[in-house]
């Protein structure tokens, strides 16, 4: 009977590994950036990322355009026009890193989640063996 609760012990102890090394590896940044194209807000990050082109590219025209003109309400217009654009690029870019950050903790979370239940299992299965 002893040898066999050594074996079980063991084969948890393998699986327990496997599910915390599942759970303990750091995402890279292009991992991070693809877990925003799925669920259920994926329309909206696309949406942010095709608004971060645009006004960075009205941005760039903005900015040739303030180079090629010669009066100088021509030159704010178009000076402002590539700072409100960049600020734009900003705001967005800061809400998306935002996003990224929540599903990271998001992850986190859900890891500590299945650890205190796999805890709790155990803390029932060793109370179970004290009370046989």
């Amino acid at each position: 009977m002893d040898d066999l609760d050594n074996k079980i012990k063991q084969a948890l102890q393998v699986e327990e590994k496997e599910i915390l090394t599942l759970f303990d590896q750091q995402q890279s940044l292009p991992q991070m950036i693809m877990d925003t194209f799925r669920g259920k807000n994926r329309w909206l990050s696309v949406l942010v990322y095709v608004y971060i082109f645009l006004f960075f590219g009205f941005s760039i025209y903005c900015a040739v355009k303030f180079f090629n003109v010669e009066t100088t309400r021509e030159l704010i217009g178009w000076g402002l026009g590539f700072v409100f654009s960049q600020l734009i690029v900003a705001m967005l870019k800061i809400w998306y890193w935002m996003d990224m950050q929540k599903n990271s903790i998001t992850r986190e979370v859900k890891r500590l989640e299945l650890q205190i239940s796999h805890l709790a299992e155990l803390l029932k299965k060793n109370l179970e063996n004290k009370s046989e």
